[in-house]
């Protein structure tokens, strides 16, 4: 394969620069390796500018509403635009296992998830609202869903086991991870550095929609509506500084699902998630007009990546 020695590349260089990803050289490094590199897990939420409500005009997006699957549990607000979707994450995520199976190749190893090809990973529920469909409820109740769930289990269980059938590969893992190409995810909820660093700015307008959508009078109304709901249909509220005003969440799996599903009733009964929502998505609309211009050159970063996924899936793909 053409390239310095030590360094896998596909042949078609990408008009972006390439992430070197570091991590230890250790076998220890493969299940947090799996979620960054496969599965892009959770960003935490980095902190917002306090925005006022009346620091942005919504009145151009009076009719603005976020969409919400019910069947996915998945809210898409207008930032969600500036994101890769689901399935062009499916085809980076495998453009990256294709980098690392080629590196791990020159040492007579393979690196598992590449024989998967692209997949589609089941969405994250959205749960800044926490749970909000019957299905869910009755599903998981507050629990993480399980698909998702069983998806990263699965990946991280395949490489855990190619590390303890052959000592060697863990550290010829980890090697390839310091010398091999890796594109960043760029999912809304993409947690690499290089991921972060050119979705800031949907990330922070995301924050700051929140921060003033959060200061309107209808938000603390819809929410204290839902509460008294709650307590009418006999859940117990939280008090103290972490999530006032929601369920307490019994232990008990059975009682857990009751609560969730009591729970959901109330925020269909106040319409709470669609009201927060689509203040979110108004605040959102407005302040993506502030930012027209360099948004743009995010969504032009974030097709680079993308064609570039594509070009290594044609090189290195089967």
């Amino acid at each position: 394969m053409p390239g310095r020695a030590g360094r896998v590349r596909a042949p078609v260089r990408p008009p972006v620069r390439a992430r070197r990803a570091r991590r230890p050289r250790a076998v220890a490094a493969v299940a947090a390796a799996l979620i960054a590199l496969v599965l892009a897990g959770c960003a935490a939420s980095e902190p917002a500018a306090p925005v006022r409500s009346d620091d942005v005009d919504i009145s151009a997006s009076e009719d603005l509403g976020a969409v919400l699957d019910r069947s996915t549990a998945v809210i898409v607000l207008p930032i969600d635009a500036y994101f890769l979707d689901p399935a062009t994450q499916g085809r980076v995520a495998q453009a990256n296992a294709l980098l690392l199976d080629a590196c791990l190749r020159e040492a007579d190893r393979s690196y598992p998830p590449a024989r998967l090809g692209p997949m589609v990973r089941p969405p994250l529920a959205d749960s800044v609202y926490g749970v909000w469909t019957q299905e869910q409820a009755s599903r998981s109740g507050y629990e993480l869903d399980g698909e998702r769930t069983a998806l990263m289990h699965a990946l991280d269980e395949s490489l855990l086991a190619a590390s303890r059938a052959d000592p060697g590969w863990g550290p010829a893992f980890a090697g390839c991870l310091e010398s091999t190409e890796q594109l960043p995810g760029l999912g809304r909820d993409s947690a690499d550095a290089e991921s972060l660093a050119i979705t800031e700015l949907p990330r922070r307008i995301r924050e700051r929609a929140r921060s003033a959508a959060e200061a309107r009078p209808e938000w603390a109304a819809t929410r204290a509506r839902w509460s008294a709901c709650l307590v009418e249909h006999g859940l117990v509220l939280r008090t103290g500084e972490h999530s006032p005003g929601t369920p307490e969440v019994p232990v008990d799996r059975e009682a857990a699902i009751r609560a969730a599903l009591i729970d959901v009733g109330c925020k269909e009964e106040t319409a709470l998630v669609e009201t927060l929502s689509g203040l979110e998505a108004r605040y959102q609309a407005a302040l993506i007009e502030q930012h027209r211009e360099a948004l743009a050159e995010v969504a032009e970063r974030e097709h680079a990546v993308a064609v570039r996924a594509d070009e290594i899936l044609a090189t290195l793909g089967e």
